[in-house]
């Protein structure tokens, strides 16, 4: 509101970007009817939107929310932190080992579903582990979930609790596949650290996620949200070597798509192009003066 007023008073132009999952449809009914309002005269009057998505920038104009132009910008990966595994650290692997990491809202997240499909693999795959790396305000009801599926007295399932970058970094290179069951994501930041890592990815088909997955196939595996059956189905692929991917093409792609360098030279573009289109305007303003 304060960039608004601000353009309102003194036509100074700005730029909005959204990550926020309550603008997808699967939960946008439970937007208010004054925040619908405001995100539209915002926006509206916005010398660009940049989404982390083209599915978040449908959903915002589905809403009535658009502004002059919507560009797609993704989100920025630590190329230098979220690496592959090296010689040194490579250590022989006794169990496969899936890693989900995520805030603990299990409405969204959707953790419950993952573990109880581990639950149900853990008799194909007796030495399965499943590393939950994050904290929020489900995690005391989804420890006691865990323990009630029977996954925390043997160890198949392990609460690592919060972790720093470098600890998530460490985590994701030493993972089987990163695991992830949301129902809402406008990007998805972890599937493609992971990636960086030279990891694969079991996610859903929800959201902006599908976009980081094209080919089909090449990055990791998708199944629809809530498809417990499916998420079994593409976990066992994985870890079978059924499905196989290219640890250097994973990596490739993210370094090409989200480094730093790469991200900051699209934004640095765009802001060039509102500041120029303001020099402009003030010059024609000036001559019919």
């Amino acid at each position: 509101m304060l960039a608004w007023w601000l353009w309102l008073i003194w036509r100074v132009p700005y730029l909005i970007t959204e990550h926020w999952t309550l603008y997808l449809p699967a939960r946008a009914a439970g937007m208010s009817w004054w925040r619908r309002g405001l995100t539209r005269l915002v926006m509206r009057r916005a010398s660009a939107l940049h989404t982390v998505s083209q599915a978040l920038g449908r959903a915002l104009a589905a809403l009535g929310a658009t502004a002059r132009r919507t560009v797609v910008i993704a989100n920025v990966v630590d190329t230098n932190l979220f690496t592959p595994q090296t010689f040194c650290e490579a250590t022989p692997t006794l169990s496969p080992t899936l890693l989900h990491v995520a805030a603990f809202h299990d409405r969204v997240k959707n953790i419950s579903g993952v573990l109880r499909v581990v639950a149900n693999l853990r008799p194909a795959w007796p030495g399965l582990r499943l590393r939950i790396a994050g904290y929020g305000p489900d995690e005391s009801r989804l420890r006691q979930y865990a323990t009630d599926l029977g996954l925390v007295t043997d160890g198949t399932a392990v609460f690592l609790g919060k972790l720093a970058h470098s600890a998530v970094a460490a985590e994701m290179r030493q993972a089987t596949t990163l695991v992830s069951f949301s129902r809402a994501e406008t990007f998805g930041i972890v599937l493609l650290e992971a990636r960086a890592c030279g990891r694969p990815v079991v996610a859903t088909r929800t959201g902006g996620v599908p976009e980081l997955f094209e080919p089909a196939g090449t990055f990791g595996l998708l199944v629809d949200p809530d498809d417990e059956a499916g998420l079994a189905a593409a976990l066992t692929a994985v870890l079978s070597g059924t499905a196989v991917f290219d640890p250097a093409r994973l990596r490739a792609d993210v370094v090409a798509r989200c480094s730093p360098a790469i991200v900051g030279q699209h934004f640095y573009l765009l802001y060039q192009e509102i500041s120029k289109a303001k020099v402009e305007s003030c010059g024609e303003a000036t001559s019919l003066d």
